[in-house]
C-alpha cells in the first residue's frame, strides 16, 4: 500500500512539473488590432513661416508578437499602419486654405504591458512603447494654388502611453480594447518640420500559444 502511495505521489508530481514546463513555455502571443486614428493638428515651420495644418481621422492596423515575462508584465514588438487626409492649411498671419493630401504612418515600437489581474478573465492593463515612425506626407493640391506635387517622407523616434482591459473569451483567445497617445519627434519634410501627435482607440484578439 505504502509502495503503491509512494507511486502515485511520483506520478502525480511528474505530471504537475510537466505542465508547469508547458506553461512557462507556452506563454507567447500573436496579436491583431484594428481603430481609429485621431491626429492632432500639426504645429509647422518653414523658412520663418508657422501654422498648422489639419489632419481628419483615418483607420490604422496592428499586428504584434509578444511574450509573458511574468505573469503581469509582458512585452511585444508592434508592426502598424495608420492613413489621415490632409484638411486645411493655415500660416500665421496670412489666413487658411484648403489642403488635398494625406499621411501615411508606419509604427514599428517595443511595448510593455502591465496586466492588473492577470488571472482573472477580465484584466485591465496599462502600456508604454518606445521606436520609430515613418511619416509619408504628399500634399496633391492647396486651393488657389493649384496641384503642387510635392511629398517627402522621414523616420524618427516615437512613443505610446496608454490603457485598457483584455477579455478571455477562451483559455488561448482574449479580446482586446483599449486607447494609446501616440507622438514622435518633429519629421522634416524637405525643410518643413511638423509635429506629430494621435489618440487611438482599437480592438482587437491575442491568441496565446
Amino acid at each position: 500500500m505504502k509502495k503503491l502511495l509512494l507511486t502515485s505521489a511520483i506520478v502525480a508530481l511528474g505530471q504537475t512539473a510537466t505542465t508547469a514546463q508547458a506553461q512557462s513555455i507556452s506563454n507567447s502571443y500573436i496579436a491583431a488590432k484594428i481603430g481609429f486614428t485621431k491626429t492632432s493638428d500639426s504645429d509647422w515651420s518653414d523658412t520663418g513661416l508657422t501654422g498648422d495644418i489639419g489632419i481628419d481621422t483615418g483607420a490604422n492596423f496592428a499586428l504584434a508578437y509578444g511574450f509573458n515575462l511574468i505573469p503581469s508584465l509582458r512585452t511585444e514588438f508592434e508592426v502598424s499602419y495608420r492613413k489621415a487626409d490632409l484638411d486645411d492649411i493655415t500660416v500665421d498671419g496670412v489666413g487658411t486654405a484648403d489642403l488635398t493630401g494625406d499621411v501615411k504612418t508606419w509604427g514599428f515600437l517595443l511595448n510593455g504591458y502591465y496586466d492588473f489581474m492577470a488571472d482573472q478573465a477580465v484584466s485591465p492593463y496599462i502600456t508604454a512603447g518606445i521606436g520609430a515612425l515613418r511619416h509619408s506626407g504628399k500634399i496633391a493640391s492647396v486651393a488657389g494654388l493649384g496641384v503642387t506635387g510635392a511629398s517627402d517622407s522621414d523616420t524618427v523616434f516615437a512613443y505610446q502611453l496608454g490603457g485598457g482591459a483584455s477579455y478571455d473569451l477562451s483559455d488561448n483567445v482574449a479580446l482586446d480594447g483599449g486607447y494609446r497617445y501616440l507622438a514622435s519627434s518633429d519629421p522634416d519634410f524637405d525643410g518643413l518640420e511638423a509635429e506629430y501627435g494621435a489618440h487611438e482607440f482599437r480592438i482587437g484578439l491575442r491568441y496565446g500559444f
